[in-house]
Parts: C-alpha cells; structure tokens; sequence
C-alpha cells in the first residue's frame, strides 16, 4: 500500500510538472536571433534559419535553449504580472538586493526598469537596495527616487561576498532575496515566513515568459533546470565562504559555482521553484554563447514540505 501511495505521488507531481511546462507559439520566436546565439547551431546550419526552427521543435526548447520572442506588449505583459501575481494581502517582509546598469539596448534596458517598478509595488516587499554601476550614468534612467528604495554606489559586477556582505551588514535576521536585476518577485515571496530559513539558502529556477500573458519554469527534459537559478533568498546573517570573492553575479555559470560552494560547506541549499514563483523579465536576446550542460554544481527542484 505504501509502494502504491508512494507510486502515485511520483505520478502527480510529473503530471504538475508537465503541466508548467509550456512553449511560445512559433511565430514569436526570433530563429534568427536563436540561431546567431548559439555557435554550434551555426556550425552545423549556416544561416538555414529553417533547420534552426526545426532543431528547436526537436531538441532545444527541452534543452533548455535561449531564444527571444518577438514584438513584445510590455504594457500588457506588466497588467498580467499586476493582475495575477500581486494578488495576495500582507505586511512587507522581504528586501531584495540587485545589482543594475544602464543597458544600451533601449528594449532590454526597459526591461531591467519594469522588473525593478514591479517588485517596488510587490506589497510583500520590504526594501529593495540597487548597488549601481555608476559608470552606466543616473539610475533615474530606471526609476525616480522612491521611499522603499536604496541605491548604492558599485563600480562594475558585484561578487556574491560583496552582495551577502552587504545584506548581513544592514539587518540581522532579515529575510532577503538576492537576485538579477531582471527578476520580478511574484506574492509567493511571503512564503519564505512559513518554511525554516535558517542556515538555509534558497536557489530558485526561474519562470520564463511565453508571452504577455502566460509563464513556464524554466525546464531542461521536462523538468526545472537544475543548473539554472536567478534569485537566492535567505535569512540574514548568511555564511559567507572567502570562496565568493571569485563568482560574479551574472557570470556564467554564476549559479553552478555558488552552490558547489554551500554544499561544500555542508550549507542546506534548496530550489522550491514551483512554490516560489520568480519571474524573468528577458524577451530580448542579448547572449552569444556555446551549449554546455556539464555544470559541476546543481540544484534540483523541491517542495516547500521538503525544507528542514
């Protein structure tokens, strides 16, 4: 009877899988973009487009591959965000760390400034604090000053020691979400408050757009990525390994790095992804690399019921 019960669980939690597994229509995807990302795809196709749509059909929107939508409704896309996950009531509690710039890409840059006016109007956010890179001009470019927003001077990336540094040195026994300046934080960030957060650290996979109105967790083979998160949420203060002071937030492989260095430490280091909803604000390509899944370190997915 316990086989059974434990058989079927498995078999509901693939099918709840499986169901936040969604694609964008084709006639949204850029291939040409998607092609010029990747150099292996352009070694093997040239510039056949066609082919490049077809080995994403086949293998890489399960691969977990980069690819940009097209004519994006920002205005719409922020309404859905509004409308379905800033729905829930409550005190602030969390404050998030970012780090930001000024984009050269009008598009992307308007991304970065929705994402940071998106989690300034999340009632479940206490504060959030920018450490600017000062050498991309005013962060006004963004936002207009605002009561719950701390800007700090930065120049270039800021290593993850500088950013847990930072969180620890204001507020002890804070809850805080680190992440890229293109994340927006969803209402389940109140469930940090239900779950035990100390000397634990949350890595979270993150939720892609497939268009203005609808989401899927970033996935590899049916599943959230393992090697892939955006946002890391804790109680302050954290451990903080000398090790960080060599991983740079937005680095690739950033996040791979980061959790080979807490299980190093024996940290608990968790990824409750589908409880905890972040959403990534990047329609607009603006990566060229190699396809590579032989990361190192990983995070697989988990329920908040499996956090101790």
């Amino acid at each position: 009877m316990q086989k059974t019960l434990s058989i079927l669980g498995m078999s509901l939690r693939g099918k709840l899988l499986k169901s936040m597994i969604k694609y964008p229509d084709l006639s949204r995807i850029d291939f040409v973009d998607y092609l010029n990302t990747y150099p292996d795809l352009q070694e093997a196709f040239g510039n056949n487009v066609n082919a490049a749509k077809v080995h994403w059909v086949n293998n890489g929107r399960m691969e977990g591959r980069h690819i940009r939508l097209k004519d994006i409704d920002y205005s719409k896309l922020t309404q859905y965000v509004i409308d379905n996950h800033h729905l829930t009531t409550g005190a602030p509690c969390v404050n998030i760390l970012t780090s930001l710039y000024r984009d050269s890409d009008p598009l992307r840059a308007e991304e970065y400034r929705l994402a940071l006016q998106l989690n300034l109007r999340n009632p479940h956010v206490n504060h959030i604090h920018a450490l600017w890179d000062n050498c991309g001009g005013e962060i006004e470019h963004y936002t207009p000053p605002h009561e719950k927003l701390t800007v700090t001077s930065h120049d270039g990336r800021p290593s993850f020691k500088t950013l847990f540094e930072y969180c620890n040195s204001q507020e002890t026994h804070a809850l805080w979400c680190v992440c890229n300046g293109d994340i927006v934080v969803t209402d389940d960030i109140h469930k940090l408050q239900s779950i035990n957060m100390n000397n634990n650290l949350l890595a979270l996979t993150r939720w892609e757009f497939i268009s203005e109105t609808d989401i899927s967790v970033f996935h590899e083979h049916e599943r959230p990525n393992k090697y892939s998160q955006d946002t890391w949420c804790f109680k302050s203060p954290i451990l903080v390994p000398s090790e960080l002071e060599l991983i740079y937030m937005g680095q690739v492989a950033c996040d791979s790095k980061l959790s080979d260095v807490y299980k190093h430490y024996q940290h608990g280091i968790y990824n409750p992804c589908v409880d905890i909803k972040t959403l990534h604000m990047h329609m607009q390509n603006s990566r060229t690399q190699t396809y590579d899944v032989a990361n190192a370190g990983y995070v697989e997915h988990c329920r908040l019921e499996n956090i101790y």
